[in-house]
């Protein structure tokens, strides 16, 4: 992985806690603003509900913690203890953390919030009680060792790992050990998701796990990774962001994959399921038996140049092609195209042939080199979210009978002009939003624009200092629901001729 990969992956993790650590947090029904209080000087926020604590997040103005163990209250000002969701403990000095009997759950309960539940720059050790029920989403970007008490009914450990309690799934590696060759135990067939997350092993054998969950090994640094004869359930979705594998290996007698030519297939050799992300090529070519690019197959491949797609591709699964850069093209005949499949690539054309049944969210969002849509020859009832957000594109040729333009569908783009089909029933939010934008024409007298439709009213513009409002004509029929929407907005109203 570049330094500047790095970056921007820590980048993104920092964004993603700044984005779900607010003020307030969400409980049943209601935005209940977290209290504060501290142990042992070291001061954090928490809530409570049904008379229980979690502690939400550590505050950013500690000082550092001059003690050598950490222990967690098992109540906190009189209320039990039961999550930990987040927290970072700042000290030079600590070497263990101690999680009481009383936590249920770490780490957050939203999937997405990359950020670490437990994370310091110097523990080593983690001891965990014997309540921990629940290890949700990367709960620990730190220590060597991991000690889980023997009373628990859920987890346990050995030689510093954190397995299910019969130990056929392991749950956390700890981002301190640093052996240079991995291999798992013969018992387990499971990874959980994040188990490895920002791992520094250089070489892994999965051995017999059969299933890897998505970002399983989310970071990890391996530059080869082996698959065993059970391996079965395992696609790219489980190496998010480890930018340094060069290598695959497959054992012989495994018969659901085959490695060719250095990229991962089905035994069948139809589905490609992973190119090894760190391998330096300036272009490849998928062979013409595949017919399904996996998810995230080519995903933060970005020492990768270019990607041939043959026309035998049909279906290309979420996130194929989601690298910032990559060049790729539509294959003639491809019938599905998944969630953010073409993300941030530099797919310059999209005429989409008459095959396509779907078009995935955000499956073409951040495609900078992507200037025009023609959807014309297909049947597509709504465009989804995001689905060509922040794209160059200037001119759109819309499916026959769709019939809604979801939320921000084409937002961020260069279009100056578009015509709506009457079949089109409604415009969500953002779904034109575009500061060049300066006239749309809506056929249907029916079609309803939702509130910025076409962006915010007013934009700031700097030579005047201040707000001025969008100057958008709207052309529609007399009377219609989007005349009515340009008069409450105040936008410049055309009676289509």
């Amino acid at each position: 992985m570049k330094k500047s990969t790095k970056l921007l992956s820590m980048l993104m993790a920092l964004i993603m806690l700044v984005t779900s650590v607010s003020a307030f947090t969400l409980t049943a029904n209601a935005y209940v603003e977290p209290k504060s209080a501290s142990v042992d000087g070291v001061w954090f926020y928490y809530t409570v509900k049904d008379g229980k604590a979690t502690i939400l997040y550590s505050a950013d103005y500690n000082e550092p913690y001059k003690g050598k163990t950490f222990t967690f209250p098992s109540k906190i000002k009189g209320k039990k203890l039961v999550a930990i969701e987040s927290f970072f403990l700042y000290s030079k000095t600590c070497k263990t953390m101690v999680i009481p009997d009383s936590v249920e759950r770490l780490g957050s309960l939203k999937n997405g919030d990359f950020y670490a539940a437990i994370s310091s720059d110097t523990v080593e050790t983690i001891k965990i009680g014997k309540g921990l029920k629940t290890i949700k989403y990367n709960p620990f970007i730190t220590g060597k060792k991991f000690i889980v008490s023997k009373d628990n009914k859920n987890f346990a450990s050995e030689k510093g790992v954190i397995y299910n309690k019969k130990k056929t799934a392991i749950v956390a590696f700890p981002a301190g050990k640093k052996p240079k060759t991995y291999t798992l135990n013969k018992n387990v067939k499971v990874v959980k998701p994040f188990a490895f997350t920002w791992s520094v092993i250089k070489n892994i054998n999965l051995n017999k796990v059969q299933k890897a969950y998505p970002e399983a090994f989310y970071g990890a640094e391996f530059k080869t990774v082996k698959l065993g004869k059970d391996a079965k359930s395992i696609s790219a979705e489980a190496f998010t962001w480890c930018s340094y594998i060069t290598k695959i290996q497959v054992n012989k007698n495994n018969k659901n994959f085959k490695v060719k030519n250095g990229v991962l297939f089905n035994k069948k050799g139809t589905k490609l399921v992973m190119f090894p992300k760190g391998k330096k090529k300036s272009a490849y070519t998928i062979p013409k038996k595949v017919n399904t690019v996996g998810k995230d197959a080519f995903a933060f491949c970005y020492k990768l140049g270019k990607v041939s797609v043959p026309s035998s591709v049909t279906n290309i699964q979420s996130g194929a092609f989601n690298t910032y850069g990559l060049k790729v093209n539509l294959p003639k005949k491809v019938k599905k195209i998944g969630n953010r499949a073409y993300g941030s690539s530099n797919i310059t054309k999209a005429a989409f042939p008459k095959t396509v049944t779907s078009i995935g969210y955000q499956a073409f969002c951040g495609c900078e080199k992507l200037k025009s849509v023609d959807m014309s020859k297909i049947k597509l009832k709504k465009i989804k979210q995001e689905t060509f957000s922040f794209t160059s594109i200037s001119s759109i040729k819309f499916p026959k009978g769709v019939e809604e333009i979801g939320y921000y569908a084409f937002g961020g783009t260069k279009l100056k002009t578009v015509t709506v089909p009457k079949s089109v029933k409604v415009i969500r939010g953002f779904g034109f939003e575009s500061d060049k934008l300066t006239k749309i024409t809506v056929k249907g007298k029916d079609t309803e624009l939702k509130a910025h439709a076409l962006g915010y009213e007013y934009y700031y513009d700097d030579e005047v200092g201040d707000e001025v409002p969008r100057q958008i004509t709207i052309v529609a029929p007399k009377g219609s629901k989007a005349e009515k929407f340009a008069k409450k907005y105040g936008f410049t109203f055309k009676a289509l001729s």
